[in-house]
C-alpha cells in the first residue's frame, strides 16, 4: 500500500488515532508518526477483513485497539532491539505484526496452523509492506520445518497452557533468549505446575491495559 493510502487510513480515524497514541504513552512505548499510521492500518485490516472472516470477534474498534494492538505491544519494553522472533500460534498476526511494526529490526517468524489465519496474515503483510517478517503455516513440534533454528524470542498470546507452551517452544529458545508468555489476571495455577527449576529462570510483570484496566501478566523465563 502506498504511504498517501497509510496516510488516508490515518487521517479517517483521528479520534482512534489519538487514542493510539494515549495508549501508547500510558505503556511507556514511544514510536515515530509512521508507525502509529501502520498500526492503525493494520488494525483497519483486522475490521476490514479478519472479523468478517471470522479471525477475531471484536467489533468495536476502541476495543480492537486496545486488546489486540496494545496489548500485543505490552511486551516491547522488555524485549531487545535486535534478534529473532518467533510467534507461535500466531492467528491473525498477533502478537507478532504490531511487535515488528513497532520494531522493524526484529526479524519475526509468525507461525499459525490453521490456513485462513495464515492466509490473512500473508495478505496483511503485503498491505503493510513490512519486510523481515514470514507466515509459516505449521504445527510447531510437528511439521513446521525449523530444524535447529533458534531465537531470541519466543512469545505466545494464544496458547492457554503455560506447561504445554514451554515444552513445544523451548527448544526453539537460544541460550540466554526468552521464552515470553503473554496471560491474563490469574496465573498462579500455571506458575505452580512448572517446575521449581524453571520458577526460579522466571520474572513477571503484572499490568493493566491503558483504557479498561483490564489485568495482564506477562512471563518471561530466561533460557
Amino acid at each position: 500500500m502506498t504511504t498517501s493510502s497509510i496516510d488516508s487510513v490515518s487521517a479517517n480515524n483521528q479520534p482512534l488515532a489519538k487514542k493510539l497514541a494515549t495508549g501508547l504513552k500510558a505503556l511507556d512505548i514511544d514510536l515515530s508518526a509512521e508507525r502509529h499510521q501502520k498500526l492503525l492500518l493494520y488494525l483497519d485490516l483486522l475490521l476490514r477483513y479478519a472479523r468478517p472472516l471470522g479471525l477475531t470477534s471484536l467489533d468495536d474498534p476502541l476495543m480492537a485497539l486496545e486488546r489486540h494492538i496494545l496489548d500485543s505491544l505490552t511486551p516491547l519494553p522488555w524485549l531487545p532491539d535486535e534478534g529473532r522472533l518467533l510467534d507461535v500460534g500466531s492467528g491473525a498476526g498477533l502478537p507478532g505484526i504490531p511487535l515488528k511494526i513497532a520494531r522493524d529490526t526484529l526479524e519475526v517468524m509468525l507461525i499459525e496452523a490453521r490456513r485462513r489465519r495464515a492466509s490473512f496474515m500473508t495478505y496483511a503483510l503485503g498491505v503493510l509492506d513490512l519486510k523481515g517478517i514470514k507466515v509459516l503455516r505449521c504445527h510447531l513440534g510437528q511439521d513446521c520445518p525449523l530444524k535447529e533454528e533458534t531465537y531470541e524470542v519466543v512469545i505466545s498470546r494464544a496458547l492457554s497452557d503455560l506447561d504445554r507452551f514451554i515444552s513445544l517452544a523451548w527448544p526453539y529458545v537460544a541460550p540466554d533468549g526468552w521464552l515470553v508468555a503473554m496471560k491474563g489476571p490469574e496465573i498462579r495455577p500455571e506458575l505452580a505446575s512448572l517446575s521449581p527449576a524453571l520458577r526460579e529462570k522466571l520474572f513477571i510483570k503484572n499490568l493493566r491495559l491503558p483504557f479498561s484496566g483490564a489485568k495482564r501478566n506477562l512471563i518471561f523465563i530466561r533460557k
